[in-house]
């Protein structure tokens, strides 16, 4: 009984933010603010619990002081993108830089990222201990693979629309988001925690034969996620896909395998894959002819938002004020391209609109001080070492994929960056022996 029990409470991590991811990806429409806004406040609720639990840690939190950098990126980050709303409760719509800032659309932004720090705190807390965090990141591979193979079926039922609603990436596999890119990224990302993984487990079972060796569970992971990521046709997330596998392949074979070994395994792993994922490789390449047009709709995108993003550089023109300013941009010249974007096609780009230059370093900012106390965790701990690099390489599908898309703008996938982020932060500092 003893055993069972402990099973259960070794798993509870992965089983609680698995499940809030499933059912974020599975809600239809997930980046209105009325269905963004419900899973934001399971996430908060499932993280205020977290924190009000008396979880074993190790080391505890005050015990951990390289975390001050991050702390004080997160406070200036939260300075600099509260200085509009501040500055419209003073002197309203009267200074010029506030004539296009939407106070209920920035109230939703502000919302939900505090939803998502709550998150990125939450998956923290929760893999304060190795056991843990562990347990973690494997409900949330899981998690991706269950939601693979489900998007997959949805797809083969009915391929032009959601829950039998008609969708506008029609014949392209989108699982329940409004975009077949957003659902390349995720998946995408998930291909890559479950490629470090079953490379990491390979690698620590040298003793067995090599069959036995490749754990099933992670490989059909990666085999369910890769399946549904094609079947996007996403030529970003494709290729940002495919820059991050090859990166944690390198860093995770890096003086264990010999340069010649490394690119005889990579070529025949591509052939390979090649041949099982014959079809819908076809249709990826098939939509690689329209880049160019493709290029020049983001290129009158980018420009007429480039113009109004520099007027206002320094503070932008305030969170979720995306629409009001594309509306004001309409042009007859431009309308084919702005009339039906929901978003920029470049988080950057629209971050630094939003939020201006500051906005922007800040953010960066914040997301460099986690990166490197995570990369520092990899060089030092050797028992979670080979998570870590994953989960940046996994973190970097975003990143790349972020030139040419907008997965970020989709809550449902901020949290689960969020999720993977605060896991790898944690174990990345925590050490067995303390607190």
């Amino acid at each position: 009984m003893l055993t069972i029990q402990s099973r259960l409470l070794s798993a509870l991590p992965g089983l609680l933010f698995g499940a809030l991811l499933l059912f974020a990806w599975a809600l239809p429409d997930s980046s209105k603010p009325s269905v963004a806004g419900l899973v934001i406040s399971i996430g908060c609720v499932l993280s205020a619990g977290v924190w009000l639990w008396p979880l074993k840690t190790s080391p505890a939190l005050m015990k951990r002081p390289e975390l001050v950098f991050v702390a004080a990126a997160f406070f200036i980050f939260a300075l600099i993108i509260g200085m509009k709303p501040l500055l419209h409760l003073a002197v309203g719509h009267s200074y010029p830089s506030l004539a296009l800032f939407d106070p209920s659309a920035a109230l939703v932004q502000y919302l939900l990222l505090a939803g998502v720090a709550f998150c990125f705190t939450g998956a923290f807390r929760m893999s304060m201990t190795d056991e843990r965090g562990k347990a973690l990141l494997d409900g949330v591979i899981y998690a991706g693979g269950i939601w693979a193979v489900v998007s997959i079926l949805m797809q083969i039922a009915d391929p032009n629309g959601i829950y039998g609603i008609q969708k506008m990436a029609a014949g392209r596999l989108t699982g329940a988001f409004s975009s077949a890119n957003s659902a390349a990224t995720l998946f995408g990302s998930v291909s890559v925690l479950a490629l470090g993984r079953l490379i990491d487990r390979f690698q620590s079972t040298r003793s067995r034969s090599t069959l036995s060796r490749i754990d099933p569970a992670y490989f059909a992971c990666w085999l369910a996620t890769l399946g549904a990521l094609l079947m996007t046709s996403s030529r970003g997330g494709m290729l940002s896909t495919v820059i991050a596998s090859v990166l944690i392949f390198l860093v995770l074979t890096f003086r264990k395998m010999s340069p010649v070994k490394s690119g005889l395994t990579l070529v025949a792993a591509v052939c390979v894959l090649a041949v099982m994922f014959a079809a819908p490789l076809q249709a990826v390449v098939g939509r690689f002819e329209a880049t160019e047009t493709d290029a020049a709709t983001r290129n009158v995108i980018f420009s007429a938002h480039q113009d109004i993003a520099s007027s206002q550089s320094l503070f932008g023109s305030g969170l979720g004020s995306f629409q009001q300013v594309n509306s004001l941009i309409l042009s007859p010249e431009n309308y084919p391209e702005l009339s039906t974007i929901g978003a920029l096609h470049n988080v950057y780009l629209q971050w630094y609109l939003e939020t201006g230059l500051l906005g922007l370093i800040s953010l960066i900012a914040l997301n460099v001080s986690i990166v490197v106390l995570i990369w520092l965790g990899f060089r030092r701990r050797q028992s979670v070492g080979p998570r870590l690099p994953t989960v940046l390489a996994a973190h970097s599908v975003f990143l790349l994929h972020g030139f040419t898309d907008y997965a970020f703008q989709e809550p449902a996938l901020t949290i689960f960056v969020a999720t993977i982020l605060g896991n790898a932060l944690a174990l990345a500092t925590n050490e067995r022996g303390r607190g």
